[in-house]
């Protein structure tokens, strides 16, 4: 499952390769018109020369190099980010030696790279992307030129380069600091959120169980939905049941299944951290709010409460022990705590429908 985190990576990964899908459709298009027009650039080359040599190779090779970033975005995502700084690399490197000879400021094709780099927020890719592009490109001129008169071209494009890598560098700096007081700003809420609901805790607890009630978590759950819809962050939600806890009132008595919930209600509060927010729903059920982390840690944690009450001796129960069924669901951006809650639910019927004393994430 895709966190908020993950999810805008990706799409600003599709962002970026869809940008290099239109450059290319702007250069076929660029290439199609000079062509058809049958002004090649000073005509150096037959016009069917010119089609094979600047037209058909250039684009097949950049065909099938965005082609290929489209199966490693697709099926190897973990190696997106590096396809993408070095596709960019090549596809500026392989533009710049197909624009015809003449067209002196052919190098300055290699601000592609740079332009990557820095809606990938990546300091190390640019300054990769700064140096690249500057060696090729200067080595490029003086290959292409007769002269070593061409050095104020040189000069000029490796400055534009500098230029424009300083800045993606600038950028990439502020917007890092942005990210880092936007989360300092975020993290202040949620523990100011948290903090408030603990100064109302003597009103809005359960006396039984010690753990918040059924209202309060309402409450605190459609705030922390309406908070991480505008700073998204993890957020999962757990729906816990006792098993078969019919039968623990009917045979031992209400008062000893007060006892029971009772002692799942301290498991619970022995494995959830500071953050987290842990309430009696009702009856024999209970739900966990855990913001420690993503779905992997959330699941460790509640499988530790599920293990540490089945393990829990009960002197009352005759030495029998009591077995909990929980449902796990991660929140998404724009669902409701209804949505939330069902998810959570879902994940507990399948539980209980699958055996009971099991963890199942929906």
């Amino acid at each position: 499952m895709s966190t908020p985190i993950t999810a805008v990576h990706n799409r600003w990964t599709r962002i970026i390769l869809n940008m290099l899908w239109a450059i290319l459709g702007i250069l076929i298009a660029g290439q199609l018109l000079i062509f058809i027009s049958g002004t090649t650039i000073e005509a150096d080359f037959p016009s069917q020369q010119y089609l094979t040599h600047y037209v058909l190779l250039p684009d097949t090779i950049l065909v099938s190099l965005l082609t290929l970033l489209e199966y490693i975005i697709r099926k190897l995502s973990s190696y997106a980010d590096f396809a993408l700084f070095a596709g960019a690399n090549i596809m500026g490197m392989v533009i710049t030696l197909f624009i015809h000879l003449s067209v002196i400021a052919a190098p300055i094709v290699m601000i592609l790279p740079l332009l990557v780099s820095t809606l990938m927020l990546n300091r190390r890719y640019l300054i990769l992307s700064a140096v690249t592009g500057i060696l090729f490109s200067s080595t490029l001129i003086v290959l292409q030129r007769e002269s070593f008169a061409m050095i104020g071209l040189i000069i000029i494009n490796d400055s534009v380069l500098f230029c424009t890598a300083m800045t993606g560098l600038g950028v990439i700096l502020r917007g890092q600091e942005l990210t880092s007081s936007l989360e300092k700003s975020v993290n202040s809420e949620k523990d100011l959120l948290i903090r408030n609901a603990l100064m109302d805790r003597t009103t809005k607890i359960d006396p039984l169980t010690n753990l918040y009630n059924h209202k309060t978590y309402h409450e605190y759950m459609e705030k922390l939905l309406a908070h991480s819809g505008d700073n998204p962050y993890h957020l999962q939600l757990a729906v816990i049941d006792i098993d078969n806890f019919k039968s623990v009132n009917d045979t031992y008595g209400h008062a000893i299944g007060d006892i029971a919930l009772k002692s799942v209600a301290q498991r619970i509060q022995e494995h959830i951290g500071p953050d987290d927010f842990a309430a009696r729903y009702g009856g024999e059920e209970f739900v966990i709010i855990l913001t420690g982390g993503d779905s992997g840690k959330a699941l460790e944690q509640v499988e530790k409460i599920r293990q540490s009450v089945a393990a829990t001796v009960i002197p009352e129960l005759d030495g029998r022990m009591i077995t909990i069924s929980i449902g796990l669901h991660e929140c998404l951006p724009g669902e409701t705590k209804e949505q939330a809650f069902q998810a959570a639910d879902d994940g507990l019927y399948t539980a209980k429908k699958s055996g009971k004393n099991l963890t199942v994430v929906q």
